[in-house]
């Protein structure tokens, strides 16, 4: 049985050693997101360095670098923010190090850290609600309101700010998840980059080598079958409840169809140009529709003939 805790083939003196120098990276990284705010988004990757942590040393350095971490950290930042910091770097790093480490698939390590960061960030509007009084969606309904405000008084726009909040609101379950899927998934990848640059070889699954579970399709026609039941009941969300679960989806058929063209890219253009693309893609919302539908075509069809 494998030991999740310590790594046999790793001298103990070697791996804390290492646990201290990546750690290091870590809090230096938040500092300097608390000091240059433009450097924000950069802490949506700092559990790709747990996640190495876990890989190469075991859960038990993991979680001592959490510890230090949220330490060093509630010297310059609020305890809220601290906890939800380390659980979300930690819970992640953890749980894909791990998840990678045994060769499960890159499916199942990415759902169990999009799990993580989405119960985190539940964990805490329910902390900032029951401490502080604050509501999490109001408070970034609020800031869209002022900004698109602002905007529609300067540019002279004519917008909807009510109808597109009211959106935003309704949308808030889903989005959330789909960040947790992003952030996993960046996170997975990223780590698998770091340990091949670090032991010269491939340790886990690439990106194109990324696939749904091959139940998807029975798992999505039964909740649909079951919101579609809801058309016959007072339940007044179920257009709410169908609209997030289509961005749920949207958003596993886009990682599916980021993989599949990643992995037609890999036959024939070098890895540079080949990630640059795929930064493209990610980042520019109009090949959105575009790669969701290479996506399902390749969930259904098995276009590379993986298996899942």
């Amino acid at each position: 049985m494998q030991n999740i805790f310590f790594r046999y083939n790793r001298d103990r003196k070697e791996a804390f050693l290492e646990t201290i120098k990546y750690t290091i990276l870590v809090v230096a990284m938040l500092v300097l997101i608390r000091s240059v705010p433009v450097f924000s988004l950069s802490a949506l990757i700092l559990p790709s360095v747990l996640a190495l942590i876990t890989y190469r040393n075991g859960m038990a350095f993991a979680f001592i670098s959490s510890l230090i971490t949220a330490i060093a950290a509630s010297v310059f930042m609020d305890p809220i923010i601290v906890i939800y910091t380390v659980f979300t770097i930690g819970g992640v790093g953890m749980i894909t190090g791990e998840l990678s480490y045994r060769k499960r698939k890159p499916a199942l390590a990415i759902f169990g850290g999009a799990f993580m960061v989405t119960l985190n960030i539940l964990l805490l509007m329910y902390a900032q609600a029951r401490m502080m009084n604050v509501d999490l969606v109001d408070y970034i309904t609020n800031i869209y309101r002022e900004s698109f405000e602002m905007q529609k008084e300067m540019m002279g726009l004519d917008m909807d700010v009510e109808t597109f909040l009211l959106n935003l609101r309704r949308t808030f379950p889903g989005m959330v998840v789909c960040m947790g899927f992003a952030v996993s998934a960046v996170n997975y990848f990223l780590s698998g980059m770091m340990l091949s640059k670090i032991t010269k070889k491939r340790e886990i699954a690439t990106l194109s080598e990324f696939t749904l579970p091959g139940n998807v399709f029975g798992g999505m026609l039964i909740i649909y079958l079951m919101t579609a039941l809801l058309n016959y009941t007072d339940f007044v969300y179920k257009e709410t409840l169908i609209l997030n679960l289509t961005i749920i989806l949207g958003m596993l058929f886009f990682l599916q169809g980021i993989a599949a063209i990643n992995n037609f890219m890999s036959r024939r253009l070098r890895p540079v140009a080949r990630n640059i693309i795929t930064v493209l893609l990610c980042t520019f919302m109009p090949f959105y529709t575009f790669v969701v539908a290479i996506g399902f075509v390749d969930a259904v069809m098995n276009l590379r003939r993986l298996k899942k």
